[in-house]
């Protein structure tokens, strides 16, 4: 049993226009706070280009987003979320070796293995049942 049919036993979800929009619309409000706290935290060395690059970035975010629904209507969502999944392990792997070695000195070679290490693990992690049913066949 994976774990999208076992929260599906667990809960019954209820497929509405209005929960979907109320789910979208949360994690939009959760993104826009992160987006106001990263801005406010370097708000003293922000310049007016700063701004600029600022709203140019949400107007074009918007943009993007719109054509993206527009034109991916009849689009397959698992494939989305495996591509997102496989975009996410890269930069989690940046961000988890940058974490580590920014309290540990260590050279470039093992910062390099450890990266690589994080890819691959989490990579198995994300298509393990993928890999295992085609040993299985």
């Amino acid at each position: 049993m994976n774990i999208s049919d076992k929260l599906k036993s667990e809960v019954k979800i209820k497929d509405s226009s209005i929960s979907l929009f109320l789910m979208a619309s949360v994690f939009v409000i959760r993104e826009g706070l992160e987006l106001v706290l990263f801005v406010l935290s370097n708000a003293h060395t922000i310049d007016f280009a700063g701004i600029i690059s600022i709203l140019l970035g949400i107007f074009a975010a918007i943009l993007i987003a719109y054509l993206f629904i527009k034109t991916t209507i009849n689009l397959n969502i698992k494939v989305i979320f495996t591509l997102l999944g496989i975009l996410l392990v890269f930069f989690g792997g940046k961000v988890f070796t940058e974490g580590i070695f920014s309290f540990i000195d260590a050279t470039p070679l093992v910062e390099q293995i450890v990266y690589y290490g994080f890819i691959v693990i989490s990579l198995f992690i994300l298509f393990k049942n993928n890999i295992l049913s085609f040993f299985k066949k």
